[in-house]
């Protein structure tokens, strides 16, 4: 009996300390909202730009798979995500996955040894996710500390910010020095995705990192006919 009164005891104070700390982590980021001068209108916008984007992709995949090119489809995708994580070239840490969906490419870092953490806008897709570490959040006010995480990784994500130099920077925040960061972006234009709100040309992503604290380790136009952007950069020591 002493024992079950302890035991309840115990999930009341972690349960209650879980959510203190989702409460701080809210209050911490409309703060950095309300600081930093970012209208919550338009952050909520670009969510709302997210959900229309997913129910697009949805319809997409189902066209393919009954034209039946969804596996060469799926089989470029993995392609991706497998030469994303190579480039880390890490053998341990923590990896921040930015726009992390349905967690696809956790089993490719856990295979490295590394322990990947996700993000997403669109609650539909982590209700469904079975897996510890993944959070709801956006991009421009990432909810971790300073130097948290060995590599950021970030598939077809950085084109869906509202203020990539802001975004850019949060990474920078986040990563660990010498920390590295390795995404993947669309590449023709004109863009007509209307959730693609940041469109730009391999030259000025390259500018952007620089001017935000990265070094550019690799930039080669690959996959889908070149018209996909690999990037990996690695966090610059003052």
């Amino acid at each position: 009996m002493r024992v079950a009164l302890l035991v309840t005891k115990l999930s009341k104070a972690v349960r209650e300390r879980r959510l203190l700390k989702v409460a701080q982590t809210r209050v911490m980021i409309l703060t950095r909202i309300l600081i930093e001068g970012l209208h919550v209108a338009s952050l909520r916008e670009s969510v709302e730009c997210q959900y229309d984007h997913h129910r697009r992709m949805n319809l997409m995949f189902e066209s393919l798979k009954r034209s039946g090119k969804l596996s060469e489809f799926e089989r470029q995708d993995y392609a991706s995500r497998w030469l994303m994580v190579e480039l880390l070239g890490l053998v341990e840490g923590t990896v921040l996955d930015i726009g992390c969906g349905g967690c696809e490419a956790f089993p490719l870092m856990q295979k490295k040894g590394l322990t990947p953490v996700g993000i997403d806008v669109y609650a539909p897709i982590l209700r469904n996710v079975k897996r510890n570490f993944v959070i709801r959040a956006v991009m421009e006010f990432l909810p971790f500390k300073r130097g948290s995480f060995e590599a950021v990784y970030a598939r077809h994500a950085l084109e869906h910010t509202i203020n990539p130099k802001r975004t850019l920077g949060e990474i920078n925040r986040v990563l660990k020095d010498d920390g590295r960061l390795v995404f993947v972006t669309p590449h023709y234009f004109p863009d007509p995705e209307p959730a693609h709100v940041t469109r730009l040309k391999q030259d000025r992503w390259e500018t952007l990192l620089r001017k935000t604290g990265f070094r550019v380790l690799f930039s080669k136009l690959l996959m889908r006919n070149s018209l996909e952007l690999t990037m990996l950069a690695q966090k610059s020591i003052n």
